[in-house]
């Protein structure tokens, strides 16, 4: 497996279809698990619409180049991510597609991130807007691979920390990013006030 930026229009379809697939089973507040697909796809495109391949707003692709590879993956799925992390910028083997897939299908994970203005301090903050991984490879290490090139990108670009949003519910999520070292550092409180519309 290899990561590599995203490639406007060519990638689109895939990290759309990623992007919905992470959606999966995900109905907040009545809505039918039909609009929250289509929302998931409206506000990938629209981010994707935005990314200019800027430092600014970056995507990463993790990419499968053969069979041999996606069987790679899907052995890998087993073991811990911590095993096989390696430079995401290597030519290192993770696993790919299936016979006959599009070369669009090889996609296996994404990363999307931005900087933007942390709301308590000012300082620019890494935010990270979408990590999306092909559900057949969700416990690779894949997810470490696009974490680690995240990384290297808030190092670069110079912000002051990587930040991104995980459900309160969702412990295995929230214990997954502390095993990588995030900490949980501000709690949003909600009161519903409505019922909303059911489509």
């Amino acid at each position: 497996m290899r990561l590599r930026p995203y490639r406007k229009h060519e990638d689109d379809e895939r990290l759309l279809e990623l992007a919905q697939s992470e959606a999966q089973g995900c109905a907040p507040f009545g809505r039918s698990s039909f609009d929250v697909h289509v929302f998931a796809r409206q506000r990938l495109a629209q981010d994707l619409t935005r990314t200019a391949g800027s430092d600014a707003e970056t995507i990463m692709v993790a990419i499968a180049d053969n069979n041999s590879e996606l069987l790679k993956l899907t052995n890998a799925t087993t073991l811990s991510p911590d095993a096989h992390a390696e430079s995401p910028n290597t030519e290192s083997h993770y696993p790919g597609p299936s016979a006959g897939s599009s070369i669009n299908s090889r996609i296996v994970g994404f990363i999307a991130l931005r900087i933007q203005e942390d709301r308590l301090s000012g300082r620019p903050i890494g935010y990270i807007q979408h990590l999306c991984i092909d559900s057949r490879f969700e416990h690779a290490y894949i997810h470490s691979a696009l974490l680690a090139e995240a990384e290297i990108w808030a190092q670069r670009v110079g912000v002051f920390k990587l930040v991104l949003d995980v459900p309160a519910s969702d412990e295995r999520t929230i214990s997954m990013y502390e095993h990588r070292g995030f900490t949980i550092s501000t709690v949003s409180m909600e009161l519903p006030c409505a019922n909303p519309e059911v489509k």
